[in-house]
């Protein structure tokens, strides 16, 4: 059933929701230009924090990374060090898919990501996540030196498309 979402419906007007039954699992899925989430997708990514990050390899075949991420309403930011295949899968192919489980209730996100090697914008969205992981903050110069030693890079997944069951 294809409906387009409305008052009452529970998402944001003009996104088109795909409602279909799976085994008894009900999928809303959202996605298009002006991506918008329900309430409840939202709320599900924000109370959650570990997630399955899926790359492709070079060969097209799929790599699965278990992370920690932070989102914000707008975006999630994964860190990552320069020599892993999620950082390097990454750039290559920028498509990713991010799995939020929680039992057997699952959000699973498709997105494009960036990746952020280079400083300022590292060491700000770097002082996003540990402000939200409740972390003491570093000044500028020792989180630099930190994410140096450590090769910390910041992959940024900008939401094209998110799909949840009950």
């Amino acid at each position: 059933m294809v409906r387009m979402a409305g008052e009452g419906f529970g998402a944001r007007r003009g996104v088109l929701v795909l409602v279909s039954v799976n085994g008894g699992n009900v999928w809303e899925k959202q996605g298009g230009s002006g991506m918008a989430m329900t309430d409840e997708q939202d709320a599900y990514l924000r109370e959650h924090k570990l997630a399955v990050l899926a790359t492709g390899r070079k060969d097209g075949s799929p790599q699965v990374s278990t992370v920690m991420y932070h989102y914000d309403g707008s975006d999630v930011l994964v860190s990552a060090k320069t020599f892993t295949a999620k950082w390097v899968n990454s750039l290559r192919q920028p498509r990713v898919a991010l799995l939020v489980n929680d039992g057997r209730k699952q959000l699973v996100l498709y997105g494009t990501s960036e990746g952020f090697a280079e400083d300022p914008e590292r060491i700000e969205l770097s002082k996003r996540m540990y402000a939200a992981m409740g972390r003491d903050l570093p000044d500028d110069a020792a989180l630099k030196a930190r994410l140096d030693e450590e090769q910390r890079t910041v992959l940024r997944i900008t939401p094209d498309q998110v799909m949840m069951n009950d």
